[in-house]
């Protein structure tokens, strides 16, 4: 059974910390953290005003408020959803490796 994204975010290891930064950068041809946040229902304003200005970076943001939002996300059901939608298998392969854990 997969593990919730809460996990991930409480967890001590530096995996958040990882797929974030890959979340984060630019990968020419492949989706990023705006992908993902359009498929969990956030409006493009949002996705402006709240996710790209946070401190701790977009993606942290973006994760964070998912977990609020839906609570009962795995780290499978997210790596499904990165992969479909930003075709980001480097994130999706981090996200299972913790899953595994």
């Amino acid at each position: 059974m997969s593990k919730l994204l809460k996990d991930l975010v409480n967890d001590a290891s530096d995996f958040l910390d990882e797929i974030c930064e890959h979340l984060d950068a630019h990968a020419p041809g492949l989706g990023d953290y705006e992908h993902i946040a359009k498929h969990y229902g956030y409006k493009d304003s949002t996705i402006r005003s709240r996710f790209k200005s946070s401190p701790d970076g977009p993606s942290k943001a973006l994760i964070s408020s998912i977990i609020a939002k839906h609570p009962d996300v795995t780290v499978e059901s997210f790596a499904e959803v990165v992969v479909h939608r930003t075709q980001r298998e480097d994130v999706a392969r981090l996200l299972r490796e913790f899953d595994r854990k």
